[in-house]
């Protein structure tokens, strides 16, 4: 695959990965604030998961992008 293309879709991915940290947070705090907190404590984990692939995501187009700059050098 091309490294420029590769990079839209490591793009497109991190992007996608950060609404759904934002999203499920938002919904997190939407259960807690109307059912309680302790009932919905475990639902922390869901933005938290999505927030360390957001990270792996990030770090891997890092990389990739730092890889490109190298061979176009």
């Amino acid at each position: 695959m091309d490294p420029k293309k590769s990079l839209k879709v490591h793009k497109a991915a991190e992007k996608f990965w950060l609404g759904i940290v934002i999203a499920s947070a938002l919904l997190t705090v939407f259960f807690m604030l109307r059912d309680g907190f302790e009932e919905n404590l475990k639902m922390a984990v869901l933005p938290a998961i999505a927030f360390i692939w957001f990270l792996f995501r990030r770090s891997f187009r890092k990389r990739l992008e730092k890889q490109v700059g190298n061979n176009e050098n």
